[in-house]
């Protein structure tokens, strides 16, 4: 039986802009891109497999 676990996360960011990326195992995996929009606003889009399934998600987050 092969019992390992891991998990691998790269992100990168840049000005207002910021990416990652995460894949483990079980091939499950996610990509996510935020972006700051001035104002306490932030852009973020969302897109993965996750337990075979795929998922997408964009939203603005506002922040008073």
């Amino acid at each position: 039986a092969n019992n390992s676990t891991w998990d691998v996360d790269l992100g990168y960011t840049a000005g207002g802009f910021a990416l990652t990326y995460g894949v483990d195992e079980t091939d499950a995996w996610t990509a996510t891109a935020t972006a700051s929009l001035g104002g306490g606003a932030t852009l973020k889009g969302y897109v993965g497999s996750v337990n075979g399934n795929d998922v997408a998600d964009l939203g603005i987050n506002l922040s008073f």
